[in-house]
This record gives C-alpha cells, structure tokens and sequence, in this order.
C-alpha cells in the first residue's frame, strides 16, 4: 500500500536536508588560514621544486626564512630564527626573513629590524598567574623598555613606550615602574623616572603651604 506523505512531513524532510547540506559546507571552509611558506631541508643543485615544498605554518609563525650558505639553501616558517638575521655578502652567505604567504622563493630580501626586546607579558593577574617563561613576547622596534605594574587588583606586565613617560613606587602592591633589558620586569626594582620625584616633591611642598 503507497504511503503518501503529508506536505509537513516534506517540508521537514527537506529542511533536514539543507541544514545537513549547510554543515557539511561550514565544515569544509577553512576558516583563519595560517601563513604558507616554502620549506625544505638543505639541498644543493638538487633542490626540490618549490611548489612541492609548500607547507601550512603553524599559527603562531608570522616569517618565512630562507638560509643561504655554500652549502645549500634551506627554507621553512618560523619567527624564532628571524630573532637573529645576517646578509653577509659573501658566497651568498645570508639568513633572512619576509613576512607573507610564499615570500622565501627567491628571496631578494633585505634583512628586517635586528632582534627587538624580550619582556614577559601577561594580563593583570592575582594568585593565578601565568608562568613567567610562558609568558615572552617580542617587543615591537619602536618599544625599548619593559614594564611591571602592581596594583590592587594585581600584576601585569609587557613591553613599555608611553606607559614609562610616568612612573611610581607608592607601595610594593602600587607601583609602574620599567626596566631595560631583556626580560627584565620579573621583579622590577622600582626606579621612579626623574619627572616622578619632582612631582611627587611639588605636590608635598603645595601640600604644606
């Protein structure tokens, strides 16, 4: 006996078909893709073709390198070996870094900014504080210090620029202050800036008049 389906059971049914549809869809876009780069192990004259040497880097790689040396050529993702970059000129001896999908082909690349300040940076934070180690950042060209600031609610850190134009030692749990140096700020010895005394000094006499 044909059994016949009402029109709301068809509509259901094909509403099920879409979304299974939608999903699959949403499933096979690639969402976020990380940088590619051109990656091989060392090779010379028997290099392999560089669009069999493409790899997806991981999410944390922001540089593509490229080695030189009269032993070979190497490529691959990472921003650990653009901390330290060298054109040397001589026998094509270089190790440098470009920022962009597929930047390390042939790699006519002048070296970028020498390695930047290191300073340990996390969020304010109380009891449940990162681990200092897992905590190291590469600071930006323009940013030459590191800073430490205690508070109430408790400690953050990071790389410094305008924030060290005004610092300040009002207690071991009230403090900005900033260092320089590589990961300097673990525990800063507050220096308060010249500026700071002069108005910490100012607001005294004003206080006494």
């Amino acid at each position: 006996m044909p059994v016949f389906l009402s029109s709301f059971q068809i509509i259901a049914m094909n509403t099920k078909f879409i979304i299974a549809v939608l999903l699959v869809a949403i499933l096979c876009v690639d969402f976020g893709q990380s940088l590619q780069c051109y990656q091989h192990d060392y090779c010379l004259g028997g290099c392999p073709t560089l669009s069999s040497s493409i790899v997806q880097c991981a999410s944390s790689d922001s540089k593509c390198w490229k080695l030189s040396s009269p032993l070979g050529t190497k490529r691959g993702c990472g921003d650990t070996r653009c901390m330290v970059q060298l054109d040397t000129g001589i026998m094509g001896t270089a190790s440098v870094c470009c920022s962009g999908n597929l930047c390390n082909s042939a790699v006519n690349m002048k070296t970028t900014a020498m390695a930047t300040l290191q300073c340990y940076s996390h969020d304010v934070c109380s009891t449940n504080c990162p681990q200092l180690s897992n905590t190291i950042k590469q600071c930006n060209a323009d940013e030459t210090k590191c800073y430490k600031l205690a508070a109430v609610a408790g400690v953050s850190r990071g790389c410094g620029k305008d924030r060290c134009n005004f610092q300040a030692d009002v207690a071991s749990n009230l403090a900005n202050v900033c260092c320089e140096g590589n990961l300097c700020n673990s525990a800063v010895t507050p220096k308060m800036a010249l500026s700071t005394i002069f108005m910490v000094i100012a607001a005294f006499l004003f206080a006494r008049m």
